[in-house]
């Protein structure tokens, strides 16, 4: 398939690296949540519209595994426009259905402005049927296209390419849309990764312009921003312990992830079984025969009871790789870097931030999406990796 795949897009194999037998670890130790699974599907009467269990979830895994190595095969300037096009239209044309679709009415945001801004927005458009997306699941996949609408957006700006504007209208279309969405959904967690991913690029921009070594400009970058959380932390201190022991929210959180934590205890190796999580959680957990939550609302976390601490480790080492070729063709390239490469750093910043405090992905239908950052930093690194170094 995924030969298939690249053939189909005019791609030459992608290169080699260590990814490859992390990613087969990860697919093995899917195969043994599956065979780990007391029953397949047990929670699809329950969670059937969001939750993939057993054999769903295996295939979700392999093809998320075959659309990493159709991203990662991505090489000429032109089919990184285009694919950055294309996942800029994914982004944009779910926000668009979450948005025209939802039913504000009885599924209202928490804030009453919000409330009537998805209801005027609906105002001027035919009636569509509500999809039923999670606001979460909704938010991390729309959030995947930003990063590629600002993309072409910037490139475009910065060229005088024949056609260029067109790009730019593109991106500029989706990325309004996928913001809209975003605000409409009321994710804390996606929110968080936006502030993130956009801090720390404007971080980058700013060191680059004062540091030509790109590489000092990362750590100048990094370490600013690490020292304004650290000062934000101690000032805020007081009000933040009174928001985590007060909050229910939090609470309820903080709750859920001791209770994961000790079921992975109990089976560390095999996990409870791939994407099994609520069924496991309710009878061992809370004692009762009602599954009450989806997942462990912590992406690593639900990973090692799906399919084994081992797992969890694959899982670690793809995301520790990527940040590792990522930063690696920054300071490496002596020209700017390509727009695959700094879309797919931005969206793996804004995602994985997002992952720490929940998993709008591994345990929804979103799952094929999950190695999609993974597979734009690859292709950047392989687009920068033949040029010399620009190291001093």
């Amino acid at each position: 398939a995924p030969w298939v795949l690249r053939l189909a897009l005019g791609l030459r194999p992608a290169a080699r690296t260590p990814l490859d037998l992390l990613f087969v670890l990860f697919l093995l130790t899917a195969g043994l949540g599956v065979w780990a699974a007391y029953d397949r599907a047990g929670a699809q009467s329950i969670f059937a519209a969001t939750c993939p269990v057993g054999w769903q979830a295996l295939w979700g895994i392999v093809l998320s595994i075959l659309i990493y190595y159709a991203f990662a095969a991505i090489e000429t300037d032109v089919q990184q426009r285009w694919a950055m096009a294309l996942l800029a239209g994914f982004g944009g044309g779910i926000a668009f259905w979450f948005a025209a679709a939802t039913d504000w009415s009885t599924n209202p945001p928490e804030l009453a402005a919000l409330t009537r801004l998805g209801r005027a927005f609906q105002a001027w458009l035919p009636r569509l049927p509500d999809p039923g997306l999670n606001p979460n699941a909704t938010a991390r996949m729309v959030l995947l296209g930003l990063p590629a609408s600002i993309g072409l957006v910037a490139e475009a700006l910065g060229s005088k390419r024949e056609g260029r504007w067109r790009w730019a209208v593109w991106g500029g279309l989706t990325g309004a849309m996928v913001a809209f969405s975003l605000l409409l959904s009321i994710s804390r967690g996606a929110w968080m990764g936006l502030a993130v991913g956009l801090v720390l690029s404007a971080l980058w921009w700013l060191t680059g312009k004062l540091w030509p070594d790109r590489r000092w400009a990362c750590f100048v970058g990094l370490a600013l921003f690490g020292a304004l959380c650290g000062i934000l932390l101690v000032v805020l201190l007081p009000s933040l312990r009174a928001v985590l022991l007060q909050g229910w929210a939090a609470a309820g959180r903080q709750s859920l992830f001791n209770e994961s934590v000790l079921l992975l205890r109990d089976y560390p190796f095999t996990g409870v079984g791939l994407n099994l999580f609520p069924l496991a959680h309710s009878t061992y957990a809370l004692l009762i025969h009602v599954p009450t939550s989806v997942h462990a609302h912590f992406t690593l976390l639900d990973i090692a009871l799906g399919q084994g601490i081992l797992g969890a480790v694959a899982a670690i080492g793809i995301l520790g790789g990527a940040t590792w070729l990522g930063l690696r063709a920054l300071a490496r390239g002596q020209r700017a870097p390509s727009l695959v490469l700094r879309a797919g750093l931005l969206a793996f910043v804004m995602t994985a931030v997002h992952d720490l405090v929940d998993d709008p992905l591994y345990a929804t239908l979103g799952l094929p999406l999950l190695w999609i950052p993974v597979g734009m930093i690859v292709a950047g690194w392989r687009t920068m990796r033949s040029e010399p170094s620009s190291a001093k």
